[in-house]
């Protein structure tokens, strides 16, 4: 389903702009702040981030845009 890739681009993009913006990530009781926990704070970043993008090649990808 396109709609699937689609959503969930949004929600990973609306994860990974809600993190930067607000300095810390909550996820299953735990908080990453950027001040306590540089180094975890980044790589959580960068997992969001490629997850976000691997959900937008998919959903390009079933529409019809090839980008890899």
């Amino acid at each position: 389903l396109p709609c699937m890739a689609l959503l969930l681009t949004i929600i990973f993009f609306a994860w990974f702009i809600s993190a930067i913006v607000r300095g810390k990530v909550s996820h299953q009781g735990s908080d990453f702040e950027f001040r306590e926990h540089p180094v975890q704070y980044i790589i959580l970043l960068i997992a969001i981030l490629g997850f976000a993008l691997f959900c937008l090649n998919r959903f390009l990808n079933e529409i019809g845009i090839y980008l890899i």
